[in-house]
């Protein structure tokens, strides 16, 4: 269950997943699909030749863990706890590795502009 999410919200979100898919395997007919088709396919192409010490940058619920090849290591990093999150970081704050401690770093719709005035 979702934090704070009603019945209604439950059951909606619920027919909507069966009719529709769930990241990263939705349906045509979702509103993010086309937004992930191409992303999707390259990933579902590369990950299963890459394996070692993975960090999923942006992890959320883990969607492309099961893509990979062989894991020594996955390590998820988010700035939102949840639970398949790892590691909980600040913005603009230093994570906590060291310095070439990964093989492959996977960072996909993370990235966002920080506008100073």
């Amino acid at each position: 269950m979702h934090s704070g999410e009603s019945k209604l919200g439950r059951a909606y979100r619920y027919i909507y997943e069966a009719l529709c898919g769930r990241h990263p395997d939705v349906l045509p007919w979702h509103f993010q699909w086309l937004d992930g088709f191409y992303l999707y396919r390259s990933l579902r192409k590369i990950l299963p030749s890459l394996g070692g010490k993975v960090l999923d940058v942006g992890c959320g619920k883990k969607p492309y863990q099961k893509l990979f090849g062989s894991i020594e290591e996955y390590v998820g990093l988010d700035v939102i706890a949840g639970p398949m999150v790892d590691v909980v970081v600040q913005p603009y704050e230093r994570w906590p590795f060291n310095d070439d401690y990964f093989d492959v770093v996977l960072l996909t719709q993370v990235l966002s502009r920080t506008c100073t005035t």
